[in-house]
Order: C-alpha cells, then sequence, then structure tokens
C-alpha cells in the first residue's frame, strides 16, 4: 500500500504544470522499472519517463533532483517538438508514410488512398497491417541482409513495443520491431531495420557499431529524430 500511494504521488508530480510545458500538447507516459537511473526518451510525439522503483520506495524526491527533472524535460520537447499523432485509428492508418482512409467497401479494394478491411475493428485493422508489413518486409529482409553480407534466416515479430522501436535476438536470429515504425516511409523504418542487423556484428553501440550503421544508413541520426517527433507523413526531399 505504501509503494501505492508513492507511486500515485509520483504521477501528479508528473503531471504539474512545471512538466507539461503551457499550451502544448505534450503526452507523457510513465514507466516503472528495476533500473537505477531515470530514463527519458521521446517516441512517436510522446514523452516516455522510466522511473526506478527504489525511488518509489524511499518515497520522496530532492527539490534538486526535481528541478533538473523539470528541465530535462524541457528540454527534450523543445528539442523535439512532437507531433503526438496516432499511426494507427479505427478512421485511418499511416503506412508507409501514407495517411489512409479506413474502410470496408470493397469498391475501395484497390484504391491506394484506402486501406480495405473486411470488417472496421482495431483487431481486423491490425491483422491487415501486419500482413501487408511482413509482405513488404520479405524483398527489404533480402536486400539488407545483401548489403550486410548476413544470412537472411531471421524470424520477425510485429507487434507493439512501449519503449522501443526494436530489438534483436542474434542467438535465436529473431527481430523484434514495433508496429509503429511502419507508419513512416521506407527511408525511416529501414534504418531501425538495418540497426538491429548491424548489432549481428556488434553487440553494443561502440564506436565500430556506429561506424557500420553510417556506412549502410548516413542519416539514421536524423530518422531517429523523425520518429520521436512523430513525423509519419515526412519524406526526404
Amino acid at each position: 500500500m505504501f509503494l501505492k500511494e508513492n507511486r500515485v504521488y509520483f504521477e501528479d508530480i508528473i503531471k504539474d504544470e512545471k512538466f507539461i510545458i503551457e499550451n502544448s500538447n505534450i503526452e507523457v507516459n510513465i514507466e516503472y522499472s528495476n533500473r537505477r537511473s531515470f530514463g527519458m526518451m521521446c517516441l512517436y510525439g510522446k514523452l516516455l519517463i522510466t522511473i526506478p522503483l527504489s525511488v518509489l520506495k524511499i518515497g520522496y524526491i530532492g527539490r534538486s533532483f526535481y528541478l533538473q527533472l523539470c528541465n530535462s524535460l524541457e528540454k527534450i520537447y523543445m528539442k523535439i517538438q512532437p507531433l503526438n499523432i496516432e499511426p494507427i485509428t479505427l478512421n485511418y492508418v499511416y503506412l508507409f508514410g501514407e495517411k489512409l482512409q479506413v474502410t470496408n467497401f470493397k469498391g475501395y479494394i484497390n484504391e491506394p488512398k484506402y486501406f480495405y478491411v473486411k470488417r472496421i475493428s482495431l483487431t481486423s485493422i491490425l491483422k491487415q497491417y501486419d500482413k501487408v508489413v511482413k509482405d513488404k518486409l520479405q524483398s527489404i529482409m533480402n536486400e539488407n541482409c545483401n548489403l550486410l553480407k548476413l544470412a537472411n534466416d531471421f524470424k520477425l515479430t510485429i507487434s507493439f513495443y512501449k519503449t522501443r522501436y526494436g530489438s534483436i535476438n542474434t542467438k535465436e536470429r529473431r527481430i523484434h520491431l514495433d508496429r509503429r515504425i511502419f507508419a513512416f516511409n521506407y527511408d525511416v523504418f529501414n534504418s531501425v531495420i538495418l540497426h538491429e542487423l548491424c548489432h549481428c556484428y556488434y553487440q553494443n553501440h561502440s564506436r565500430q557499431f556506429h561506424n557500420l550503421l553510417n556506412s549502410v544508413s548516413s542519416k539514421n541520426k536524423f530518422y531517429t529524430y523523425i520518429m520521436a517527433k512523430g513525423d509519419f507523413q515526412f519524406y526526404d526531399k
């Protein structure tokens, strides 16, 4: 009960006007973990704060640390200027950089600006979304593996991941990809796939890893910014 009360108390602090910039649509998502330090990042136009459970057990936060947290959050927001747009809804979806209207009218099956599903429900939309993505990924994985001189025997898992764009288990040869990255155009979402494939050579984010990633995806840092902002209709001109 003590832990629960502290958790509510901390969430109230997060909602404080010092954290949420005046007149902005900033959205803050809070997660609790066993990690030792606070984490702050922006994914798809929403700010994510990871809070150590140890802080909740203590029951209070020092004033200097509280002000430091406020300052860090404001810097993230001002740098990224998130758009806060949902990529997948019952009315529309963003897919490969295009905004498509969801419809169950068969006459629109082959229309490029429509996303056809047999029944308009979130389950049906996600099922069709994953099918379209997996069909496209087959050729993309072949190209990427050839580029990095890897055997294309990877298993792909597409789902919602709250704190990451993707991850890889090199022993099991399995790549986990967040479904929302495919709302962006090819160059943006492919930078995530290339990032994970580069971990086959370097497990950590060392200088050698980044040198390899930059050689196959020279704008990956910029594309990370685009994903953090949630600019689904971004096109690299």
